[in-house]
């Protein structure tokens, strides 16, 4: 966790599986992991937490307690995962999934659904701002209209796809990114409020919940509602500036003050107007970093930070039934429900030599997730879907997904989908996506099961083990492979024994 790190978990084990496992308790919010490769006259390999105990000479020392729990493991890192994982949710009062569903009905329907994301639309970006007062005036590119959504609901229920839920990005006004913390009015680009609200009944009357992408991270002056006195700031006095989007240069907000003066209001008028179903999501916050805010009206520790952005989603849980959001950084448990994804791709830097399933492991069965930004849009068979599933994750599908240059295929920026106005390139379309959805189907019931054990029985067969006693077996070579069981697992493709 802490500033830059999804779970505040290190240790190390030997090749017979014994090491060591800790978990930081207290004092993780100013906590970040560290690595030292290969060190030193013994080529020492070291893994600690750096606590960030003052910053500059003019602020206090953290005042806090730290506690770290130790665990001694025998079984390897899948044991050090559990016991992190048992230690959070009893911290943490955290309800798995199971738990969950037998009282919410939107957590219930997404545990078993694809996500399907639709950027409505977005002006231009910008490559510089001189002034962050200037907003961005172009012309917003418009990728789909409100009908469009209506024409892939009907091609969704033509194909047959039952389990999926939509939303849309970028409805507000000026599009994505376009004026937050301003929503209303509905961008008329893309048919306005009438059509809108049209659209999420006729989605939902045809199974597919439709829910909204919202933001309370980012503000841009352009805003009615602007404040800049809800602006978060840096040590040196100044604004602390975010990046160049939609309505120009973004200003981050305090979290303290984005909930105060938004959060609830936002979110109450969006659920009188437009009444929205499905899983709400809000841009950021569980992917970013955690920061201090030096406002000497609205100072805020990073432990605050997690505090207030907690209570925003807490927010959205309570009026939408559900919550999602970009990453799935552990002190937003357990108000999150489901994460947008849990790392951006799955090359690894040079210092390491192989990727292991830590955080998979940990939150299957609280949470619901994509493991990979560059899993989106992936066709069934390609390595990285197999791999998402072989994690527990659910496949996610994104309309105009890539809007800009700047978004590059190393960070996961890869493949996209295009909402055609041709009905046969729609129909191509949505058959790739009912792929998909046939093989999601065979595993769609693991969803809410944890973790118990993860395999890898070769470097192109793997196994994941269910606490239900179902394993997930993960074949990523072009042959037909055997278990050690003697099962046949087909080539490209994953099966359940």
């Amino acid at each position: 966790c802490g500033s830059d790190a999804d779970i505040s978990l290190f240790g190390c084990q030997e090749k017979t599986g014994r090491g060591v496992a800790a978990t930081v308790i207290d004092g993780r919010f100013d906590m970040t992991l560290r690595i030292r490769t290969n060190w030193g006259e013994q080529h020492v390999y070291t893994v600690f937490p750096d606590f960030e105990i003052r910053e500059y000479p003019d602020e206090m020392p953290y005042a806090g307690n730290i506690v770290i729990v130790y665990h001694a493991i025998t079984q390897g890192w899948v044991e050090a995962a559990k016991c992190y994982r048992d230690v959070m949710a009893e911290a943490g009062s955290i309800k798995t999934l199971k738990e969950k569903i037998k009282t919410n009905k939107v957590v219930e329907k997404s545990s078993r659904s694809l996500c399907v994301r639709f950027r409505m639309g977005v002006r231009p970006l910008q490559d510089k701002v001189d002034d962050p007062d200037t907003p961005n005036t172009a012309p917003i590119n418009v990728y789909m209209t409100f009908s469009d959504v209506r024409r892939v609901a009907d091609e969704f229920a033509r194909q047959g796809i039952q389990d999926a839920e939509f939303c849309l990005v970028g409805w507000n006004l000026g599009g994505h990114d376009g004026a937050y913390p301003q929503l209303f009015p509905v961008e008329e680009a893309f048919g306005g409020e009438d059509e809108l609200k049209k659209t999420i009944t006729y989605c939902q009357q045809k199974g597919y919940p439709l829910s909204l992408h919202d933001n309370y991270f980012d503000c841009y002056s352009v805003a009615g509602n602007y404040n800049h006195d809800t602006v978060q700031v840096t040590h040196e006095g100044g604004d602390l500036l975010g990046g160049i989007w939609g309505a120009g240069q973004a200003r981050q907000m305090c979290a303290s003050q984005a909930h105060k003066h938004y959060a609830e209001t936002n979110m109450s008028e969006v659920k009188e107007r437009l009444n929205p179903q499905g899983t709400y999501y809000i841009d950021v916050l569980t992917v970013a970093q955690l920061t201090k805010c030096y406002s000497s009206d609205h100072p805020m520790t990073r432990e605050e930070n997690a505090k207030w952005w907690k209570k925003t989603l807490r927010v959205a849980h309570d009026t939408f039934g559900s919550i999602s959001s970009e990453g799935a950084r552990d002190w937003a448990l357990p108000e999150l429900d489901r994460a947008f994804s849990l790392a951006g791709s799955d090359g690894l830097p040079e210092y390491l030599d192989e990727e292991i399933p830590l955080v998979p492991v940990v939150w299957h069965g609280y949470l619901l997730y994509n493991t990979y930004r560059g899993a989106i849009n992936k066709k069934s068979g390609d390595r990285l879907f197999l791999k998402n599933l072989a994690y527990g994750g659910i496949p996610l599908l994104y309309f105009h997904q890539i809007f800009t240059r700047r978004l590059t295929k190393s960070e996961g920026w890869d493949e996209d989908l295009l909402c055609s106005k041709d009905p046969s390139d729609l129909s191509a379309t949505v058959k790739a996506i009912k792929d998909i959805d046939d093989i999601y189907a065979k595993v769609k019931g693991l969803s809410t099961e944890r973790i118990s054990n993860f395999i890898r029985h070769s470097e192109t067969l793997t196994e994941t083990v269910f606490e239900n006693g179902a394993s997930l077996w993960t074949n990523y070579s072009n042959e037909d492979q055997t278990t050690p069981n003697g099962d046949v697992i087909a080539g490209n493709a994953v099966g359940i024994i």
